[in-house]
């Protein structure tokens, strides 16, 4: 079991699917056994404004807010956000995972770009990739089921 708390950002704008990924990674840590907290920051999310959601998991979590320099990841769904959220990473061990680090061409679908980027992100967490897909089959509209998991795959590849 995991000793320390993961510390996960999601960022981008409004409309981008923030909240989905953020709900994705969470659901997928309460799946694998953690405790899990999640927060959301919508902001002008209708008007194609900054969004983030703060996800932290481990086996005991007490707050859902991730303070300055304590993120250990920080998934930018759009490279606009990397100034405002820099100040978040942690010193010398945080990762930052940016979605235009991704050909769009080898996935299925643009659409599915932000579960690719969790695909990538699964490959530092100590969670089965069972979980990633029965919180993907759970959370994403039917309709677009296939094309996540493909992916999903394709990010945990990458």
């Amino acid at each position: 079991m995991l000793e320390q708390t993961t510390n996960i950002i999601i960022a981008g704008l409004g409309g981008q699917g923030v909240l989905t990924s953020a709900n994705i990674i969470s659901y997928t840590a309460f799946l694998a056994g953690f405790d899990v907290k999640e927060s959301e920051v919508h902001g002008m999310s209708q008007r194609g404004g900054s969004v983030s959601s703060d996800v932290r998991f481990g086996q005991k979590v007490y707050s859902p807010m991730i303070s300055t320099k304590e993120a250990d990841y920080i998934l930018l769904l759009s490279d606009t956000e990397s100034e405002r959220m820099a100040s978040f990473l942690r010193p010398n061990t945080g990762m930052i995972l940016c979605s235009s680090s991704i050909d769009s061409k080898s996935l299925p679908i643009p659409a599915v770009l932000n579960t690719a980027l969790i695909g990538m992100l699964s490959k530092y967490l100590k969670i089965e990739k069972r979980y990633w897909e029965e919180a993907i089959k759970k959370l994403v509209p039917s309709n677009y089921l296939n094309e996540n998991l493909e992916a999903l795959t394709i990010g945990m590849k990458l």
